[in-house]
């Protein structure tokens, strides 16, 4: 359930429907790709959506709260913790209690482990330990999908401390720093992903650029160009060309994520920016 301050959030800067629409999708394209449709062998890229999504999102708040002087990490990780905790727990203590009943003795002590390891917001550095996301141990690993969200959880205890940092910087220079940061997390996925692939893959380092990617587009409005409706509209059918691609010709034999994370993460960034500009057919089709 939405706290009152992001109610509050939502109404003053208005509620996009079409990122609804664009996590719904991503979501289906995961759960597809999980009971191995045919034509979707990218589905997992619907995290990459995610993480853009969730980057542009979170961003849109602290930039508000910076600039109004009402931004405070502790009720900023408070708000965070009431929000994704109890759900996380109950999915959590549901599945060690099916686990119990379920699970060979070795693979429940496994699910325990990793259950410990997503208390303490770390389940992505547990299954880069112990395995691959596409093994086919993954199967019996009922928690692997929360890696993910300890992804965004670290990224959310971070990247207020480098906004706070920036928070008394011009404009320019502040883009210029997240530029920086995402290049740099960019380098080093496309660097190390046939290196350490496992590594590559789990860990926030090579995922920061990700959700760098919806900061980016969260600071954009303000100083973007104005569109015509036909520029837009063409913007939007490339940034859905785009994340469909990712879905259908992406997979698991590629190297990811790589240079190839680049497909679903610009043209998720490309759709958030256009819509926040005007309505498109795609925004349309989104809400």
């Amino acid at each position: 359930m939405l706290q009152m301050s992001e109610i509050q959030s939502k109404k003053k800067q208005g509620h996009r429907a079409d990122i609804d629409g664009m996590r719904a999708i991503a979501v289906s394209a995961v759960v597809l790709f999980h009971v191995k449709v045919p034509f979707l062998s990218g589905g997992f890229c619907g995290v990459d959506v995610f993480f853009v999504l969730s980057g542009f999102l979170i961003s849109r708040i602290i930039f508000r709260e910076l600039e109004n002087g009402a931004f405070s990490m502790v009720n900023f990780w408070e708000r965070r913790i009431r929000r994704i905790f109890p759900a996380l727990s109950l999915v959590v203590i549901t599945t060690l209690l099916a686990g119990w009943f379920l699970l060979l003795p070795q693979d429940f002590r496994y699910l325990g482990q990793s259950a410990f390891a997503q208390s303490a917001s770390a389940s992505n550095i547990y299954f880069w330990m112990v395995s691959g996301y596409f093994d086919q141990s993954a199967e019996i690993k009922p928690l692997l999908h929360t890696w993910s969200l300890s992804v965004e959880e670290q990224f959310y205890l971070l990247f207020p401390v480098l906004l706070l940092g920036l928070r008394r910087v011009v404009f320019p220079l502040r883009v210029c720093a997240l530029a920086v940061v995402w290049s740099l997390s960019l380098f080093w996925n496309i660097w190390s992903v046939n290196r350490y692939p496992e590594l590559n893959f789990f860990l926030l380092p090579s995922r920061t650029w990700e959700l760098i990617t919806g900061a980016l587009v969260a600071l954009a409005p303000p100083h973007a160009p104005s569109l015509s409706g036909r520029t837009s509209n063409l913007l939007a059918t490339i940034g859905l060309i785009l994340v469909v691609a990712s879905f259908i010709f992406i997979n698991p034999s590629m190297s990811f994520p790589g240079w190839v994370a680049l497909v679903p993460c610009v043209g998720t960034g490309l759709l958030i920016w256009v819509h926040g500009l005007q309505k498109t057919w795609v925004s349309k089709f989104l809400s």
